[in-house]
């Protein structure tokens, strides 16, 4: 039997430069797309029915638990919430330390944006203002009571505990950034603390800040660039919520994805 010819070498140059041009649109049209295909994820009900879900019908986002959305309180509440937390804090440092405080910047709520597949996640997200002191306690000592003091009153508001950055396990160029930022290896003698409180898809940042322990000046002058008070503790809060009327919706479309782990995310939104 003859074989069948495979064509010129033009024709198969023809065909290949053809399949290139295809391959080359198809390559600009995702691109211009700007994202992947959203993954799916198939299993078996407990009625014994197979479900497939698309994760581009995911009503939150990669990265925060949907159940701590629906623990913390909802959007009309959170910024009674933040007024009630910071006041209480301010109260308990006052009886330790004679300070006064100001607000620095605007507080502002904005959508979380999208869902890290193609479509747009329900949260919306809460940042407060800065409050800051015009000073700062000396010592060590003193500034471990203020993490103590903000921590008793954090977690008993259902935020956990004060972390510290720097006593976080931080490796190799990590942990050296940290010596060479601060000039020592002694966090005690660190010219700057911050951390947060963590809990129910809400935050609380503090920051203690005395510039004058940095032998070198440059926090000094870096501070002194962006008009940053030298000595201070600074304080701010935020949530990612729902709105109220929001959350029946928010649980009927997740529940198809109970249970599930939430893949990778396509797309940077």
């Amino acid at each position: 039997m003859t074989k069948p010819r495979a064509g010129t070498l033009e024709t198969r140059q023809g065909r290949a430069i053809a399949t290139l041009s295809a391959l080359t649109a198809l390559a600009a049209l995702a691109a211009l797309s700007g994202c992947a295909s959203s993954p799916t994820t198939t299993y078996v009900s407990p009625s014994g029915a197979e479900v497939t879900v698309d994760w581009a019908d995911y009503p939150g986002s990669p990265g925060v638990d949907a159940n701590d959305v629906l623990a913390a309180p909802p959007q009309e509440d959170i910024e009674q919430v933040e007024a009630e937390l910071i006041a209480d804090i301010k109260m308990a440092l006052g009886a330790e330390f004679d300070l006064d405080w100001q607000t620095e910047g605007e507080a502002q709520w904005f959508p979380a944006g999208g869902n890290g597949f193609g479509a747009e996640s329900a949260y919306v997200v809460f940042n407060s203002q800065s409050h800051v002191s015009d000073t700062v306690p000396d010592g060590a000592d003193d500034w471990h009571l203020v993490v103590d003091i903000v921590t008793t009153i954090t977690a008993s508001r259902g935020l956990g505990p004060v972390e510290l950055d720097h006593e976080l396990d931080h490796e190799g160029a990590d942990a050296d950034d940290l010596g060479e930022r601060f000039g020592t290896d002694d966090p005690d003698e660190y010219w700057q603390w911050w951390g947060d409180a963590y809990g129910s898809s809400q935050w609380l940042s503090v920051a203690l800040t005395d510039v004058s322990k940095d032998d070198s000046g440059e926090a000094a002058a870096e501070r002194s660039n962006f008009d940053w008070p030298e000595q201070s503790i600074a304080l701010s809060y935020g949530a990612t919520t729902l709105p109220r009327g929001g959350w029946a919706e928010f649980e009927l479309r997740l529940a198809p994805f109970a249970g599930l782990d939430v893949p990778t995310a396509t797309t940077s939104d």
